[in-house]
C-alpha cells in the first residue's frame, strides 16, 4: 500500500494558510530539550528520506540568518517495507549559525516562525504528527547550542508572527473579488483586516491569548480576541520576510 507523506495530506488542509513548505529563501511533553549533537542530528532513520535546502530567514526587521533545514520524509519504497507501527514520525531539523554556535533545532513539528528576541533566538512549531486528530502549536527558545521547549505563557508575545513555511505565490481570491497573498497578510499583520485572521499568525495569537490551541478554535481566529491581542502586546512585525522580485504580485 503506498504511503503518501502526512505533510503533503495536511498542507492542503489548513485552510487559507500557507499551502506548501517555504521554498523561498527560507509527544506533547513540555519542558523538552531539542537534541544538538550533530553525530545524532545526521542519522536519518530507516524508512525516511532527507532534503536538505538553505533558507534566508529574517528573524528581525532587516536581519536576517542562513538556516540549514532538512526535511526527513518517508521514503515511497523503503516505508513500504516497514510494518505501520514501526515506521518513523516525519520530522524537521534545522541548523542555524548564532553567535558563537550552531544552534540545531531537530523535531517531528514543521517550523513557522524563526525570531530573535533579547539576541536570543526563539521558534514556533506546528505539530500535527505527535496526533493527527489534533494539531497544535508548540514554543521554544535558544539553550546554547539546542532549543528547549517552553510553555506557550513564555514565548515573547512581541515576536508571535509567522515568517517561515509561507510561499508568496500562495493566494485566495476574497468575496471582495481581490486577491489575498498569505505573504502579504504575514508582512501586515492587520487585525482589521478579515483575512488575516485565517493565517498561522492570527491562530498563535488566539492560543497564546486564551489556551485554545490550533485544533480546538473555529475555522479562523477569532477577531476580537486578535485585535485585543494586537493592542495589548504590539506585536512587531517583519517587513520582508522573503525576498521576491520587484514587482511580485504579493507585494503592495
Amino acid at each position: 500500500m503506498f504511503r503518501i507523506p502526512l505533510r503533503l495530506i495536511f498542507a492542503g488542509m489548513i485552510l487559507c494558510t500557507t499551502k506548501t513548505p517555504n521554498a523561498f529563501a527560507q509527544h506533547i511533553a513540555p519542558e523538552t530539550d531539542v537534541d544538538s549533537d550533530d553525530s545524532e542530528a545526521d542519522v536519518v532513520p530507516r524508512g525516511l528520506t532527507s532534503s536538505t535546502e538553505k533558507l534566508q530567514v529574517e528573524i528581525a526587521a532587516k536581519r536576517w540568518v542562513t538556516v540549514l533545514k532538512t526535511d526527513l520524509s518517508y521514503d515511497e519504497e523503503l516505508s513500504l517495507t516497514i510494518p505501520q507501527n514501526e515506521l518513523p514520525a516525519e520530522r524537521t531539523r534545522l541548523k542555524i549559525p548564532w553567535r558563537d554556535n550552531q544552534v540545531v533545532w531537530d523535531t517531528v513539528s514543521i517550523p513557522i516562525s524563526l525570531r530573535v528576541s533579547d539576541d536570543v533566538l526563539h521558534i514556533i512549531a506546528f505539530d500535527r504528527e505527535t496526533d493527527f486528530s489534533k494539531p497544535r502549536f508548540r514554543y521554544y527558545r535558544q539553550d546554547g547550542a539546542k532549543f528547549k521547549e517552553i510553555k506557550p505563557d513564555e514565548f515573547p508575545k512581541q515576536i508571535a508572527t509567522q515568517n517561515m513555511w509561507l510561499k508568496p505565490t500562495a493566494v485566495v481570491r476574497g468575496s471582495d473579488d481581490k486577491l489575498h497573498y498569505d505573504l502579504q497578510l504575514a508582512r501586515d499583520i492587520n487585525p482589521d483586516d478579515v483575512y488575516f485572521y485565517n493565517t498561522l499568525t492570527a491562530r498563535v495569537w488566539v492560543h497564546l491569548a486564551t489556551g485554545k490551541d490550533y485544533y480546538q478554535q473555529d475555522h479562523a481566529a477569532d477577531g476580537e480576541t486578535v485585535k485585543s491581542y494586537k493592542r495589548m502586546y504590539s506585536p512587531v512585525s517583519i517587513p520582508t520576510i522573503i525576498k521576491t522580485p520587484p514587482g511580485w504580485p504579493s507585494d503592495k
